[in-house]
């Protein structure tokens, strides 16, 4: 399989990931009456638990409408989770009529929050162009954030992209890292990559990997500064044409000074670098990709 279509292969794993998600929600034990009534009066995180209750009938009869409606107010209120639902609805065609470009915005804002499996999906849109322009590096980001918090089947896909070198630069070491760390958790996908991969190593080599993958644990990292994000600076501002030196995602003293004379440029306040900063640079990039002087 060529090395742009291989990546393609999830995006139907992605759904059925997320929609196996809906389904593992746990019962959440909660007095009806006070939580409908902060509910009503606005309360987001009151919202989405009274509309997860509907969904999943409890304390009242199973309603996928009333849950719908109830999510969607919490969503517009900026929660993630409720952003992650809306999102699904608009990605299966569940309950919202099937609306792809819909589904790629309310999952981007959920993955900009932190949610897992919302930068998982939105990653898997980016890779193959549903309801969001084809991005690889962009892509590549939301699957290092995912993959970080622990879902096995971003860390496989990260692998890959480090293995066939979209999105992030070519590196099969550390794309076999990712593939042992998901194959630790049993994914399919990451223990054949990761024996296939492995296959060309020492033992001191396979050693010093299996030392690596035991030690790993999940987190998130930082939000709009963490590794992946500044590997996605870093690989941006090249693209522009400034020096922030080797994409290796820390933040040094050369990418820092990239990024203040991009910002500068922009019109961009100083300070720690945001979601913002990473979409102006993403837009600059596509804006000098169609032909545009920077």
């Amino acid at each position: 399989m060529s090395r742009v279509l291989r990546p393609l292969v999830p995006f139907a794993c992605a759904i059925v990931l997320a929609t196996s998600a809906v389904a593992q929600i746990p019962p959440r034990t909660f007095a009806w009456e006070p939580t409908l009534r902060a509910a009503e009066n606005g309360d987001a995180e009151a919202q989405f638990t009274i509309g997860m209750a509907h969904y999943r009938g409890i304390g009242t009869p199973a309603d996928e409408s009333a849950a719908l409606q109830w999510i969607q107010r919490a969503a517009s209120a900026h929660h993630a989770g409720a952003q992650f639902h809306v999102g699904l609805a608009y990605l299966r065609g569940t309950g919202l009529p099937l609306d792809e470009t819909a589904a790629a915005s309310f999952l981007e804002e959920a993955a900009m929050q932190g949610h897992d499996e919302a930068q998982y999906v939105f990653a898997t849109m980016l890779t193959n162009g549903r309801g969001i322009p084809q991005d690889h590096v962009w892509a590549a980001l939301w699957y290092g954030k995912a993959a970080r918090q622990g879902v096995v089947q971003a860390q496989s896909m990260l692998g890959l992209m480090y293995l066939s070198g979209l999105g992030v630069p070519e590196d099969h070491m550390t794309a076999l890292q990712w593939f042992s760390i998901a194959a630790r958790s049993g994914e399919a996908a990451g223990r054949a990559a990761a024996t296939s991969v492995g296959a060309t190593l020492n033992e001191a080599e396979r050693a010093a990997l299996a030392r690596t993958a035991a030690a790993w644990s999940r987190s998130n990292d930082g939000g709009a500064t963490d590794r992946a994000a500044i590997q996605f600076l870093q690989q941006n501002l090249i693209r522009l044409g400034y020096d922030p030196g080797v994409p290796n995602g820390l933040f040094g003293a050369r990418t820092q000074m990239a990024l203040e004379e991009f910002r500068a440029r922009i019109g961009d306040e100083k300070g720690p670098a945001t979601y913002g900063t990473l979409q102006a640079v993403r837009m600059a990039v596509h804006a000098t990709s169609n032909g545009n002087r920077r």
